[in-house]
């Protein structure tokens, strides 16, 4: 998984698929770090304290209630997706 800086977006990238794209980097970054959820991954190993501490400070997902926040992850992620569906200048 990787993001791409395209001439006027940031594109997501999984398994070679194009999966997201955003006009700024923290919508880019949202869209990655929620991609670690929606697709079932796991963090890489190199950023994995980084991934962790944002996981836990800057998302607010505690793993102790994980199955909770996994779908609060996902509903975040659906009204991200939906947001930039519904605003085609912003990709």
């Amino acid at each position: 998984m990787y993001i791409v800086d395209d001439e006027d977006s940031y594109k997501l990238y999984v398994d070679g698929r194009v999966v997201a794209a955003a006009a700024d980097v923290g919508s880019a970054f949202s869209a990655y770090f929620a991609a670690f959820y929606v697709y079932n991954l796991a963090f890489p190993h190199q950023a994995l304290k980084t991934l962790i501490f944002l996981q836990k400070f800057a998302f607010s997902i505690d793993e102790r209630s994980k199955e909770q926040n996994i779908v609060r992850a996902r509903r975040s992620c659906i009204a991200l997706v939906e947001t930039l569906a519904g605003n085609p200048s912003a990709c």
